[in-house]
């Protein structure tokens, strides 16, 4: 086979099938932003973080928390907000539950401290499965 044919093959293969690969990375990094796990999903936590900051602290500061408030989280991601709550809560409790094994493992590590003094629970699963009455928050 000559080269230009060759050459010309490459070409064609990569016009037919590429899109198709990227379509497929790029729909792969969109589900990371639903339940991120993996590599992909510790670089869409990041994102998150990053492009949620301002809101998460706009969020904090219309809540009017008092020291004794039980909060709940649902979707906790990488733990900022209850980070940040935990401490306001002199005899409150902050608990979250998360869908995504991998925020909890970071939300973990974020609020080991808190958790150690009994501020914070973090709950892994799904909002039907948390461990509290419904009248508990």
């Amino acid at each position: 086979m000559p080269v230009t044919a060759f050459g010309e093959r490459v070409r064609v293969y990569a016009r037919l099938f590429l899109p198709i690969k990227i379509m497929g990375l790029k729909q792969a990094f969109e589900k990371q932003f639903e339940l991120p796990t993996g590599g992909l999903g510790r670089l869409a936590a990041w994102l998150m973080s990053v492009s949620n900051k301002e809101k998460n602290q706009w969020l904090i500061d219309k809540l009017n928390l008092e020291p004794s408030h039980q909060v709940l989280e649902i979707g906790y991601g990488t733990g900022e907000v209850i980070d940040q709550i935990a401490p306001r809560l002199s005899s409150g409790f902050i608990a979250g539950i998360d869908h995504s094994q991998l925020m909890y493992e970071i939300a973990a590590k974020r609020t080991e401290a808190h958790r150690a003094n009994n501020k914070v629970a973090l709950h892994w699963g799904d909002v039907w499965g948390i461990p509290y009455s419904t009248d508990y928050f």
